[in-house]
C-alpha cells in the first residue's frame, strides 16, 4: 500500500472508533439514566405510601381516641387503598375504621389488633426497596 493512503486509513479507523465509542457511550449514558429515574419513580412512590399509611393510622388513632372526624378517618382510607396495589392492605385500611359510626364502636383490643394487621399487611410494600 502507497504511504499516502496511510494517513487517510488511520484517520478512517480513528473516525470510525470515535463515533463507535460515542454511539456506545450514549446507550450506556440513556441507560443509566433511564434506571436512576426508575429508582427515584420508585422512591418517591414509596414515600407517599408511607405519608399515606401514616396518615390513616394518625386518622384512625384520632377517631379512636375522641370518636370524632370519621371524615379524615374516611379521607385517609380511601388515600390509603389509592396508594396501595395490594388486597389485602386495602382489607387492612379498611378495618380499620367503624363500618358506621364513630370507631367507639370497638374495644381497645381490636383497635390495636386492626392497627397491627395494617401494619403488617402494609409492611411488604414499604420495604421491599430497601
Amino acid at each position: 500500500m502507497p504511504e499516502r493512503w496511510m494517513p487517510l486509513l488511520a484517520a478512517t479507523v480513528g473516525l470510525l472508533g470515535g463515533v463507535g465509542g460515542a454511539y456506545i457511550g450514549g446507550v450506556v449514558a440513556i441507560k443509566e439514566q433511564q434506571e436512576r429515574f426508575e429508582n427515584e419513580q420508585r422512591t418517591e412512590t414509596r414515600n407517599l405510601r408511607i405519608n399515606a399509611y401514616v396518615d390513616l393510622l394518625m386518622a384512625c388513632e384520632t377517631t379512636f381516641d375522641t370518636g370524632q372526624r370519621v371524615g379524615d378517618l374516611r379521607a385517609a382510607q380511601a388515600r390509603a387503598s389509592l396508594m396501595t396495589s395490594s388486597n389485602e392492605v386495602q382489607k387492612a385500611a379498611d378495618a380499620l375504621g367503624p363500618v358506621d359510626g364513630a370507631c367507639g364502636d370497638i374495644d381497645d383490643d381490636e383497635h390495636v389488633s386492626a392497627q397491627q394487621r395494617f401494619v403488617d399487611a402494609a409492611k411488604p410494600e414499604v420495604t421491599a426497596d430497601e
